[in-house]
This record gives C-alpha cells, sequence and structure tokens, in this order.
C-alpha cells in the first residue's frame, strides 16, 4: 500500500534520545517506512511553550541540523524534498519523500524574518501554536485570538507557498486565520462531534476547511479519539467526516512519536492492518486510497507546485 502521513515528531524524538532514523524503537523508522509502495513523511519540530527568549529558535536549529543529518544519512531511501518536483523524483527514484513542518509559533520569536529563515531551511508547512498563547494567535488552552503579527505571519505564508497548520489553534484564532490562509489544513486532528476535545475540529471548522479546499489529517492518538478500541475509534471518527463531504479532503496525521499511542497502532508497521480493518468495515479499496495516498500526495504537490522560486 502508499502512504502519506501529514504528521509525525520522529526526528524530534531521533535528537532527544540520540536514536538513528533508519532503525530504531520508535514509532516511525526508514526500515519500516519503506516497506510502503510509496511514502511520504512529513516530520515536524515541536517548539514547546514557555522556552526563555532565543531558546525557541536556537532549538529548532539544532533540531534542524539532526534532522538534515539523520536525512542524509539515508539519502538512498529517503529524500528531504521542498518542491512538488523534488517529490514527484524522490518517488520516481525508488526513494520515500520527507517533508519538514514546525508545530509551534514561537519559532518565530515574534520576528516576521524568522519565518523566511525556516523556509530558506526547507521548512513548508507551520503549525502556529501549541497549546497556549504565542505572539501570532492562541492555542487551544488560551482565550487569544489572531494578533497582527500574526495576520502579517500568514500573510507571507501565503507569498512563500507554505502550508498553514490550523491543528491546536483554539475556536476565536481558528475563525480568524482560515479565511485568510491561502493553503490551510489541519494536519492532526480529530472529530470534536464524535469526541469532545478541544484540539478536534467542529463540525462547522471541518465544513469550512474542506470548503475552502483544505486537507484534514486524521490522528492516531487515543486521547483525541475517546475511549475504546482504537479502530473502531478511528473509524467513528473517519465516517462522521465522511458524512459531513469529506471524501476528497481526508488524509492521514499520524501523530506518531509525539504522544503515547494503543499498542495496536503504535507505529508504521500497524498501519497496513488499520487498512485491513478499514476495508473490513465496508470501505472501499478507491476510497481508502484517497485517505491515505492520494489526498494528501494532490494537496501538497499543489501548494509546492506554486512555490514562489
Amino acid at each position: 500500500m502508499d502512504y502519506f502521513d501529514l504528521h509525525c515528531d520522529t526526528l524530534y524524538e531521533c535528537l532527544l534520545q540520540s536514536a538513528p532514523l533508519r532503525r530504531n524503537r520508535l514509532a516511525v523508522s526508514v526500515g519500516e517506512g519503506r516497506k510502503f509502495s510509496r511514502w511520504c513523511q512529513t516530520f515536524a519540530i515541536w517548539i514547546p511553550d514557555g522556552l526563555p527568549p532565543g531558546g525557541s529558535f536556537a532549538l529548532f536549529k539544532e533540531a534542524l541540523a539532526n534532522a538534515k543529518k539523520e536525512l542524509n544519512a539515508n539519502r538512498r531511501e529517503i529524500s528531504l524534498c521542498v518542491t512538488a518536483g523534488g517529490m514527484e523524483n524522490a518517488l520516481g527514484q525508488g526513494r520515500a519523500a520527507a517533508l519538514l513542518a514546525v508545530e509551534g509559533g514561537r519559532v518565530l520569536e515574534g520576528k516576521l524574518s524568522y519565518l523566511d529563515k525556516i523556509h530558506r531551511a526547507g521548512v513548508r508547512m507551520l503549525t502556529l501554536t501549541w497549546n497556549g498563547a504565542n505572539a501570532i494567535a492562541g492555542g487551544c488552552q488560551s482565550a487569544e485570538g489572531l494578533t497582527l503579527f500574526g495576520r502579517q505571519v500568514v500573510e507571507r505564508m501565503n507569498q512563500l507557498g507554505m502550508m498553514v497548520d490550523l491543528s491546536h489553534l483554539n475556536d476565536r484564532s481558528f475563525a480568524g486565520i482560515l479565511p485568510i490562509s491561502r493553503y490551510p489544513l489541519a494536519s492532526h486532528t480529530a472529530s470534536r462531534a464524535v469526541y469532545n476535545h478541544p484540539r478536534n475540529l467542529t463540525d462547522a471548522q471541518f465544513a469550512a476547511l474542506r470548503d475552502r479546499g483544505g486537507l484534514v489529517g486524521l490522528c492516531f492518538y487515543p486521547a483525541f479519539l475517546g475511549e475504546g478500541e482504537v479502530y473502531e475509534r478511528f473509524y467513528l471518527h473517519l465516517s462522521h467526516f465522511l458524512d459531513l463531504g469529506g471524501e476528497n479532503c481526508l488524509a492521514i496525521g499520524s501523530d506518531f512519536d509525539g504522544a503515547d499511542m494503543a499498542r495496536p497502532l503504535s507505529g508504521l508497521e500497524k498501519v497496513p492492518r488499520l487498512w485491513a480493518y478499514l476495508l473490513d468495515k465496508g470501505l472501499d479499496e478507491g476510497l481508502l486510497r484517497k485517505i491515505f495516498w492520494e489526498n494528501g500526495w494532490r494537496y501538497v504537490t499543489n501548494v509546492l507546485t506554486k512555490l514562489p522560486g
């Protein structure tokens, strides 16, 4: 099967645990990922709330250097891609495609010039907040909305061809950011109607993303899916979004290595079992191909084709 994942924290965990990307005890490794027919993986660098001034960008630089070191060590099997052509070339030559994201707008330290810096470094997706508020907007555990600086950030991301990740935003910030985002998505989330968690999307938010031509990556994290068998819980969220017309805007955003997963869905090797489960539940192969590959591939390559320069 083919697999396109919009969000994992594996390369960041490789830094924290001094673990290699090729083979490790994490949820994602090159060894497991290369078992897919085609594999595209977005690797996020997490910037937590509460770092001292200067600490966020310093952490980014350290994590970026380690990420590029690990990808370079596996360059025969996976390529860091910054354009649609690069993604197509990687797959055409039998390699996986890696994309870089940053999870947490604190990385910008309130400086618009830092957005250009992370873009030049290869980052093509920015999750604007984590849990708290920052200079851009408010996360799901805060009340603040979009700031003037945040509007400038989104407008510059539009110009650069960067994907604006709405995951983690509170409702007020989501409402302010989506209408001005040229390339919006929620990389790792679930349905608030199925399970009431502030990081999950309301039906209205999902519909707004759908109608804006955005993308929604469903996560595997039990805390977002709700109590119960993880495959069944995932199916319930997926089915709900499909009922809302999500066939062409749903994808996967696992959140591997960014959260504690249930054992049946704890790593890349378990993803084919989820596919088989969904097939047994009555979803046809064409629909599953859209969710696990085609929607993510189409959206991301369309955005990166518009990349200036």
